[in-house]
């Protein structure tokens, strides 16, 4: 069955004017859009996994530079009981230095969890998209579910 602009009405949004023909064949058109709607949700999901994954690593250093500046607390305050002044303060360097690094690693989790959460949110956007397109082309008969 061939189809045209004219033929399917409420397919597009009305403030988009078509860059077609209004008597050209759409079912083809409709077709790719889909199949590019469905690769571009694809590769949204495939950054999404990688986000999550950047996310988790940075958790991982987050926690063991938190457990750094307590271990080097903990040494520099043993320097301090056996009156080694000098290893202690080189212990509370060590301590400043995985307090700075936590500080940016908070600070880089943060961004990569607001990350996380605006690609999920995109994705739930472009998913009903979609499944609303797919419903608009399968009302008009251009396109089947695959079962």
């Amino acid at each position: 069955m061939k189809h045209s602009l004219k033929s399917m009405p409420g397919l597009f949004p009305e403030n988009i004017k078509p860059v077609v023909d209004p008597n050209e064949n759409l079912e083809g058109m409709v077709r790719q859009i889909i199949c590019d709607m469905e690769e571009t949700l694809c590769k949204a999901r495939q950054n999404e996994a990688e986000a999550m994954d950047t996310q988790k690593k940075l958790e991982h250093q987050l926690k063991q530079a938190q457990n750094d500046i307590v271990r080097w607390e903990q040494c520099a305050q043993h320097c301090l009981k056996i009156n080694d002044g000098g290893m202690a303060s080189r212990a509370l360097g060590q301590k400043n230095d995985s307090e700075i690094s936590a500080a940016s690693l908070n600070k880089s989790l943060k961004s990569a969890a607001e990350t996380c959460h605006e690609l999920e949110q995109e994705i739930k956007r472009m998913g009903k998209e979609l499944d609303d397109i797919k419903r608009k082309a399968l009302d008009l008969g251009i396109w089947q579910n695959a079962a």
